[in-house]
C-alpha cells in the first residue's frame, strides 16, 4: 500500500517538474541562452625549489629536471657468501666477501657492520620479548679491511655523546 502511494505521488508530479524546467522567462522560447565563461584560473607554471634541491643543482649531482647530475656518484656493494650447516650442532659457518666500490670524491670514513642475529645472545638487550632460545649468536673469527686484519679484540673507538659514549659535560 504504501508504494502504491509513492508510486501514484511520484506520477502526480512528474508532469509538473517537466512543466517547470520547459518554462523560461518571456520572450526565451526558442533561444539558447549563452553562459559567461569562467574566468582564466591561474596555473603555477613554475615548481618550488627546496633547499635539499637547491644544494643538489649547485653540486652538479641532479640537474634542473631531477635526473643524476654530472657529479652524481652511487656507493656499490657486491657480497660473495659462502656458508655450511652442520645439523649435527645446529651450527652455521661460512664467510662473506663484501667489495664496497667507492666512487665518491670524498673517502669513505667508516663501515658498520650489523648483525642482526645477536639478538638471540643471552647478554643482549632485547626490550620485552625474549627469544624460545638463546645461541652464541654471530662469532666474527676474522675481520679484514683492503687486505689488512683488523683485531678483533682491540676495544673500540671512544665515541662522542651522541652515539652513546663519552662522558657528560661537567
Amino acid at each position: 500500500m504504501r508504494t502504491t502511494t509513492i508510486l501514484l505521488l511520484t506520477a502526480a508530479l512528474l508532469p509538473a517538474v517537466a512543466q517547470a524546467q520547459g518554462r523560461g522567462r518571456a520572450g526565451d522560447a526558442g533561444q539558447v541562452r549563452q553562459v559567461a565563461p569562467a574566468p582564466e584560473r591561474a596555473i603555477r607554471r613554475d615548481i618550488p625549489i627546496t633547499n635539499a634541491i637547491r644544494r643538489a643543482l649547485a653540486a652538479g649531482t641532479r640537474d634542473s629536471t631531477g635526473r643524476p647530475g654530472r657529479n652524481y656518484w652511487q656507493l656499490r656493494t657486491d657480497y660473495t657468501i659462502e656458508a655450511r650447516i652442520d645439523p649435527a650442532t645446529q651450527t652455521i659457518t661460512g664467510s662473506e666477501t663484501v667489495v664496497v666500490h667507492n666512487t665518491s670524491p670524498e673517502p669513505l670514513t667508516e663501515i658498520r657492520l650489523r648483525l642482526d642475529h645477536n639478538i638471540y645472545r643471552p647478554t643482549v638487550p632485547r626490550g620485552l620479548s625474549t627469544p624460545a632460545e638463546t645461541t652464541e649468536g654471530m662469532v666474527i673469527t676474522k675481520l679484514a679491511v683492503n687486505g689488512e686484519a683488523v683485531d678483533l679484540a682491540a676495544p673500540p673507538p671512544a665515541q662522542g655523546r651522541g652515539a652513546g659514549g663519552g662522558q657528560p659535560p661537567a
